[in-house]
């Protein structure tokens, strides 16, 4: 009896294509799979209401990673686009980009020659429903994704457009889209060989978009120094941002290593290319959304003391994710390694160890200090640490609103869809604000100041624990005192309200020279870059040189 025990043990194992052992471990798998298979099944079969056997199971999968880190990701078929888009820098979409602002999911791009700038969907239209489904604050994010599938499958839009009476209805057919990795590559109005490159993800086809557009810059003027613009990059692919660095860092130097989980599992990579700016003037622009590939990118030129890096502390994602294809088309999207870049830190700041600590096992790196190549100090304590940051103001109560809800944006894609002779060069500031106000009383813009908020927060608390009248009448008659006036409120805030408005105009115009323009008037960080920039003894001294 023992002896069919255990020879069932072993069939089970090469069933399950597991390698036999008698280790504690496997038998756990085995009798894990075992019961999650059993209370599947059962509930399944008998649970009191029907049940979804898909969506079940992918609520499993999902709750198992849960137990992981937060970049680990199951996609089914239904999700392929996702992977697409990541892998091959390629989706099934119909050429726009959408986003979210308030409660609306909103066009904010069309991208020349694909199915809806042919049948005619604008900047600035709002998306009312997909599929017949209608938008709302609870499925806004789901909806958004649902716009991209398969190419050759149709999408339904119906769409609310300024001065149209009734609402629009598309039926569009889903093509191959290249995405854009590169939003803004152009010399700095005014600057001597300067420029800036935008980009925004890495996808496969980044280096390919960055030496297309280096080689466009080149017949104009020789690039003297470059502006690399990482600021809410949120990464994408490894390979590609080692691609990238080659353009900057000698051949034959180290970029990065990545760690498994397994002593063995070191992968060293090398710059293999004689690099087209090996020793050129290079400021890295970061922000607090700048992760995963960008930080390796800024991480790695800090190390390598290639380049200055500034603006804010990144966000820390120092994990290396693999795609596995799994049956039926699904896809896993599995953390395997950790990245280290040149000194030999992670910049992993996120701790997903403590709510999973009864499922993972793992002992964090101890050391906090490393070094550059001209042994300067760089810290691992998560995130990469610019060498100079840059404080920017808090912005106005007010203005914070408005971008939440995409006043800006709405305003000046209507503008620009009504006036189709406009010229920038015509823009009166103080007809432009009149505007502007008109605007967002007539789209009933609301705004209360947070400390209004607070005190009639206070009245009601004191309402109700029945606190002296007197007092109540005080703060009543207090709050009576917030009489917000949006004209005022608007003009009292006019210089940076302008700037908003005029930086949305360059940016829905799409001209490169106005966007520098703008960004080399207003954005602290490229004031900050350009100064290091042209500066040497500066330069020279952030790089410890």
């Amino acid at each position: 009896m023992k002896r069919n025990y255990i020879v069932l043990i072993i069939l089970l194992f090469i069933g399950t294509g597991f390698i036999v052992t008698q280790t504690d471990e496997y038998f756990e798998i085995m009798r894990s799979i075992e019961l999650f298979g059993s209370t599947y099944r059962e509930i399944v079969s008998n649970y009191v209401d029907d049940v979804s056997p898909k969506n079940l199971m992918k609520r499993g999968i999902n709750g198992m990673l849960e137990a992981l880190d937060p970049f680990s990701n199951f996609f089914d078929e239904t999700e392929k686009g996702e992977i697409d888009l990541l892998t091959t820098g390629k989706y099934g979409g119909i050429g726009i980009l959408i986003d979210s602002r308030g409660d609306e999911l909103i066009v904010t791009e069309v991208m020349p020659g694909y199915a809806a700038q042919r049948q005619g969907i604008k900047v600035g239209d709002v998306i009312v429903a997909v599929d017949d489904e209608e938008v709302t604050p609870q499925n806004i994010n789901r909806l958004t994704t649902k716009v991209r599938g398969l190419p050759g499958t149709e999408v339904k839009l119906k769409i609310r457009r300024v001065g149209e009476p009734k609402i629009l209805e598309f039926h569009l057919i889903r093509e191959e889209i290249k995405v854009q990795n590169i939003s803004v590559a152009d010399f700095i109005p005014g600057e001597d060989g300067i420029y800036y490159a935008k980009v925004d993800r890495f996808s496969k086809r980044v280096t390919e978009e960055f030496y297309e557009k280096i080689k466009e810059a080149k017949k104009e003027n020789q690039i003297k120094a470059i502006v690399l613009d990482l600021r809410s990059n949120p990464g994408g692919l490894l390979q590609s941002a080692i691609e990238l660095l080659e353009f900057f860092v000698p051949k034959g130097e180290m970029i990065l290593f990545t760690k498994g989980r397994s002593d063995d599992s070191r992968q060293e990579f090398y710059s293999r290319a004689t690099p087209q700016f090996g020793d050129i003037p290079l400021v890295v622009l970061i922000d607090e959304n700048s992760a995963s590939a960008s930080e390796i990118v800024a991480g790695t030129i800090q190390d390598l003391d290639r380049g200055v890096i500034v603006g804010e502390k990144s966000f820390g994602k120092g994990l290396v994710q693999t795609v596995i294809p799994l049956p039926y088309d699904a896809s896993l999207k599995l953390t395997t390694a950790r990245y280290y870049t040149p000194s030999g830190r992670c910049i992993q700041k996120l701790d997903y160890f403590e709510k999973s600590k009864d499922v993972l096992k793992y002992k964090s790196d101890t050391a906090k200090i490393y070094f550059t190549k001209n042994k300067r100090r760089v810290y691992g304590d998560g995130g990469v640490t610019p060498d100079t940051i840059v404080n920017h103001k808090n912005e106005p109560e007010i203005v914070t609103e408005l971008l939440k809800k995409g006043m800006f944006f709405k305003f000046i894609s209507e503008k620009l869809a009504s006036e189709k002779d406009f010229k920038i060069d015509q823009l009166n500031d103080t007809n432009i604000l009149n505007e502007f106000v008109k605007f967002l009383e007539k789209s009933k813009f609301e705004y209360q100041p947070a400390a209004k908020k607070m005190l009639d927060d206070v009245i009601r608390l004191s309402e109700k624990n029945g606190i002296d009248k007197q007092l109540q009448n005080e703060l009543k008659s207090l709050s009576q005192k917030f009489n917000f006036n949006l004209r005022n409120e608007v003009l009292s805030h006019d210089e940076i309200i302008l700037i908003y408005l005029r930086g949305e105009l360059a940016n829905q115009m799409r001209n490169s020279k106005m966007q520098l323009n703008h960004l080399k008037n207003y954005d602290d960080d490229i004031k900050t870059a350009l100064f290091i920039l042209k500066n040497k003894k500066v330069y020279d001294k952030f790089l410890g040189l």
